[in-house]
């Protein structure tokens, strides 16, 4: 009887197993939360900086967008062949 009721305590829905996992799921969830924070946080700052920031703004035209000022000549160049 005794033996039944420990294996109910270990292994059972409620037993010591289950809430380890629960307890190392719930770790888990704790720090992926904590990493999305911190994401929200910097997707935060790059909106302020495009809202306020004219430069920022320039730089990220120029690197994503490939805009140039008139005037300005582009040049490309093809990539090496092997």
């Amino acid at each position: 009887m005794a033996l039944v009721g420990l294996s109910f305590a270990v292994f059972g829905e409620k037993g010591a197993l289950r809430l380890h996992q629960v307890r190392q799921h719930q770790a888990q969830l704790m720090a992926q939360v904590q990493q999305l924070n911190v994401s929200n946080l910097l997707l935060r700052n790059e909106v302020t900086a495009l809202q306020t920031d004219d430069r920022y703004l320039e730089q990220v035209a120029r690197g994503q967008l490939s805009f140039v000022r008139d005037g300005e000549l582009v040049y490309q160049f093809l990539p090496r062949s092997r």
